[in-house]
This record gives C-alpha cells, structure tokens and sequence, in this order.
C-alpha cells in the first residue's frame, strides 16, 4: 500500500488552469502501470485541446463547476456527473462556468504521449509519389502482408515485391501501426505500402494516412459507402489509393456480391477478394464464385487467401488477377508457452516473385 495526501501531488501548469498527478505509470511514490489518476482545474472559460487515444480509455467526474465537453459528442456536465470517453472518441473539456471546474480524470491503461492525437478537422498529408504496385503494366503485381520492421521491408523490396501490407485493425493494431512509423517513413517510395484498417474514424483514417507514409489504404470488414464516398474522393485529391476487401465463399450470394462488386468499383482503385472480408484466415477463397465477381468488377482484382507458392500458379492462371496478396503462405511458424510468433520465409517470398514475373496476360 502507498499513500500520498494531494498536496503532495505533481503540479504541472496548464493553458486551461493546472493539473495535479495524483498517481500513473512512472509517478514517484504512487506508480501505477495500469491506470493514472489527475485533478484537473479549469479557469473560466479554460479548455482543454481536442484530442483522442487509441489506448486509453478515459473516465471524468465532475467535482464542482459547469463544464462542456466536446468532439465526438457536445454533453454539458455539471458538479456529480460522470462519464466514459472511449477509445478513439475525441473529446475537450470547457469549462463555461463563472468560476473554477475541478474534474477528476482517471485512464487506463495509464497516459502516453504516443497515445494522445491532436484532432483537427483535416490532417494535413505530406506528398509521396505512387509505388510501384500502381505502375500499370504486363506484371502480375505481388503484395506481401504483416510485415513487422524495416529489413523485412527493404528484403521485399530487393526481392522484387510490389507491395508490403500493415496491420492497423482493432484498437491494438492501430496502437501497434502507430508504432511502426519511424521505420515506415524510411521505406523508399518505389515500394508501395497498404496499411488495413476496419477503423471507420475519419480522423484515425486521416491520422494514419498521415503518419504511415503509406499510398494505399485498404478497407476491411463491412461495406460503408458513406464513408467509401468521402475517403474515395480525400484520396485522389492526396495521390492516394483505396481498396476494399471483399469476402467470396458463399456462392448463393452472388447476386448480392455481383451487385456489391458494380458498386464498389465506383469509389475504390481494386478491390481484394478474400474468404473474409476482415481477412487473415489463410483460408482459400471460392476461386469459382471470384471467376463470376470478376465479370462485375470495373477496377483492379486482387485476391489473397490461403495463397503459397505450391498454389498461386493455379490461381493466377484460374484467375488472371491484378495482383496477389500473400502472407501467411510466406511465414514460418513458431509456437512458445502458448503464443504464436512468425516470421518471413523469404525464399518463399522469392518463388512467389518468381511466379508472378512469368506470368504475361
């Protein structure tokens, strides 16, 4: 057990008035690496900045005072309220009072700095030419999916590969995306880099196009043309691609999927067939239902699941896609106390290429 009185608490000056940091991951006497506690005191008309976290899930309690609270959704809270702001919900404190607003603010897991983004209505993206993924050619093009650090990248790369993919879905691998872009802001422009997302956050979205220095965004999960609409359009604007992942197995659905493959082919640059549309099952797909989808499809096909290089030959002859996207059919397996760990195999990786490079359509 450890005790502190709050007069002993850090103070740190804030615009808005001051913060006091009762406890938290790394507070001297009060650590704490799974929540932070803070008293925050707001001057009339003191407000927070707009912000949100892909971490933190955050809880205010409104101590005394009238305070608005802002961003996702506008509430005005007064002395006894509480509330929950989730993940990735922006939010900003206001105190619209006549005199001081205390709010007590708990997060868990405790604040980061890597976790807090600034919100603001359009992120501004730094240009990047196209990767060769888009260059439009005679060659099969080649993606290679979950790679994790720069090596592994720049080996795709000299091996001949067209594309690499990141992980951005769920709170976790958004966190994780986030993560990568120092390495990712290295990898040379010739290669092109797809980070997938199921987020349908425009200031995620606009914040990962941002920080990934990826040209291509692929949409994963369920059909949102509202949302396809609006990122269709920011990305062409931006030199930017988009592709949405589609799930081909049930062949009683193709007329809803030949319907949906017309659709989609208005707002997206390809679109990826998959036995999910969350993909990652290394599964194959119904190669027999995509043959019917592709009659319907007006841009780019890509198609992945369950693809090695015993079996993307067949595909691609069956298929003639755009391109194919791979990833745990390149990946050696190992299991330790119950968890997985991967790695690349890159002479798969290799005969994939190989693959790939000699077929002419």
């Amino acid at each position: 057990m450890r005790l502190q009185h709050i007069s002993d608490a850090l103070i740190y000056k804030k615009e808005y008035g001051e913060l006091r940091l009762l406890c938290g991951s790394g507070v001297k006497d009060m650590d704490s690496e799974r929540l932070d506690l803070k008293l925050l005191t707001l001057r009339p008309e003191g407000k927070t900045s707009t912000h949100f976290h892909l971490r933190s899930e955050t809880v205010l309690h409104v101590l005394k005072g009238v305070i608005c609270l802002t961003g996702t959704r506008t509430v005005h809270l007064t002395e006894g309220h509480t509330v929950v702001v989730e993940v990735t919900e922006r939010h900003c404190i206001e105190n619209i009072g006549g005199e001081d607003a205390l709010v007590m603010e708990a997060q868990a897991p405790p604040y980061r700095a890597d976790d807090k983004f600034h919100s603001v209505e359009e992120f501004p993206l730094p240009s990047r030419a196209l990767g060769r993924f888009w260059k439009i050619d005679d060659k099969i093009k080649v993606k290679i999916c979950g790679v994790k650090n720069l090596d592994s990248a720049l080996e795709c790369l000299r091996l001949g590969v067209d594309a690499i993919g990141i992980h951005a879905i769920g709170q976790h691998g958004l966190s994780e995306a986030f993560s990568m872009t120092e390495w990712l802001s290295l990898v040379p422009a010739e290669l092109s880099i797809f980070v997938l997302t199921d987020t349908r956050d425009w200031h995620v979205l606009q914040m990962l196009l941002a920080k990934t220095n990826c040209d291509t965004l692929q949409i994963q999960g369920p059909t949102d043309f509202g949302l396809l609409d609006r990122l269709s359009r920011f990305m062409r604007a931006s030199n930017r691609k988009i592709v949405k992942t589609v799930s081909a197995q049930d062949e009683t659905q193709i007329e809803e999927l030949q319907h949906l493959a017309a659709d989609l082919s208005r707002f997206v640059d390809a679109i990826l067939i998959d036995a999910s549309d969350y993909g990652g099952t290394g599964r194959l797909h119904n190669w027999r239902l995509t043959k019917e989808l592709k009659k319907n499809i007006q841009v780019p096909l890509i198609i992945a699941g369950g693809l090695t290089p015993s079996n993307c030959n067949e595909a691609i002859d069956r298929l003639r896609p755009y391109a194919i996207d791979v990833e745990s059919g390149v990946e050696h397996w190992f299991f330790l106390s119950g968890r997985r760990f991967t790695a690349k195999n890159f002479g798969a990786v290799e005969r994939i290429v190989q693959i790939a490079g000699r077929k002419f359509f």
